[in-house]
């Protein structure tokens, strides 16, 4: 199935048309157990994982983050200067040990997203989306909160206090909630997905399926992987969605993917940085 490894270099991974795979940089992997524990604070865990249901299909890739360990930070075109930029561009400006998309983004405004989106004082988008469930709330007010928290508002009465208690609130639609699938009925449209997750101990997964599945197949064959996923929200799919990561040891970084079609920018990213 596949097993968490230690980054040792960067790489990325993104759709092309929701087609295809595309890698520009190789990536050196050393497994965990051989890493002790004085250097392994700052270290990103990958792994791949393979649908054993659909023999030769593209393995779904998964960052496994340590909220104690990695601060997380909002980047949006809105709040900085510059415009939307390749996840590649958002790493290297912003000095980020991985990024995702944050969402997807409205066609009428290209740098707001499609749900509520705050960070600190900067309001992205002001409204609640009324067919979102699932928010990801970061940077409490208090630091005796979870760094980091899941926030499902159909299943929690006080989601609007809660989401008062972090600087940066991100809204999408939710995937899984409590260990199970949130709706999401079989259709026909299959792409590449950008997800979010969070597992049983409280880990941040970046997730990303190069492979077109649809969004149900998808969340059954997350559900079906050794994660312990407990909730995940849904953050872009198609040519967009993607994920630029690195690790920390020796080396530096070098990437493709978007960054290999300079026209694919996006407009909002969650990064994650060391805290070193």
């Amino acid at each position: 199935m596949g097993a968490f490894l230690i980054i040792r270099k960067c790489g990325t991974i993104t759709a092309l048309f929701a087609m295809s795979l595309l890698i520009c940089c190789p990536t050196e992997l050393k497994a965990a157990d051989d890493v002790g524990a004085g250097n392994s604070k700052c270290e990103l865990k990958l792994a791949e994982f393979y649908d054993q249901r659909r023999p030769g299909d593209l393995p779904v890739l998964v960052l496994k983050i340590n909220p104690d360990h990695y601060n997380f930070k909002l980047l949006s075109a809105s709040e900085h200067e510059g415009g939307p930029r390749s996840l590649k561009r958002w790493y290297e400006e912003f000095g980020l040990d991985a990024v995702i998309n944050a969402s997807m983004y409205q066609e009428e405004n290209l740098d707001r997203s499609t749900g509520f989106m705050k960070n600190f004082e900067h309001l992205n988008n002001p409204t609640i989306n009324p067919r979102y469930g699932a928010f990801i709330v970061f940077n409490p007010v208090d630091p005796l909160l979870p760094p980091v928290q899941f926030i499902d508002r159909r299943l929690q009465p006080d989601w609007k206090e809660k989401i008062k208690k972090y600087q940066t609130v991100i809204q999408n639609y939710r995937m899984i909630s409590a260990g199970e699938q949130t709706g999401w009925d079989q259709d026909r449209k299959a792409h590449s997905t950008a997800a979010l997750g969070m597992d049983g101990e409280g880990n941040v997964l970046f997730i990303f399926s190069s492979m077109p599945r649809t969004t149900h197949d998808f969340i059954e064959l997350l559900l079906r992987l050794p994660l312990d996923i407990q909730d995940a929200m849904y953050l872009e799919g198609g040519a967009y969605a993607g994920v630029y990561y690195r690790g920390t040891g020796s080396g530096r970084a070098a990437g493709g993917g978007l960054e290999c079609l300079p026209s694919l920018k996006v407009p909002n990213v969650i990064g994650v940085m060391c805290r070193r």
